[in-house]
């Protein structure tokens, strides 16, 4: 009841690619039939891909929280829903070529 068993580990194998990661893993998360995710952003598509598969999204704000510490957080009710997207479409591809331009 109080205890939380990592059963299987995904390395996001998506993170090196330059698009749609986020996409990508949330393929993932419905493949497995996952009902939960906790994360800091969201982008449209991916919100309304997991919302029609009834997956309950939380925002984080601190992404390099231990997920001992996520799962406490949650138990204790302080993690707040994610109800729409945090960022646009539009919002993602100037991230994305932003980033680009860097490397």
């Amino acid at each position: 009841e109080n205890e939380a068993v990592i059963e299987d580990f995904y390395l996001n194998e998506f993170l090196d690619r330059k698009r749609h990661i986020g996409l990508n893993v949330v393929k993932v998360i419905i493949q497995y039939d996952l009902d939960m995710l906790f994360t800091n952003r969201i982008g449209e598509i991916s919100f309304s891909m997991l919302k029609k598969n009834f997956v309950d999204i939380y925002r984080i704000e601190d992404e390099k929280l231990t997920v001992k510490a996520v799962m406490e957080l949650y138990r204790q009710n302080r993690l707040t829903r994610i109800l729409e997207p945090t960022h646009s479409i539009d919002e993602a591809e100037v991230e994305t070529r932003e980033r680009d331009e860097k490397n």
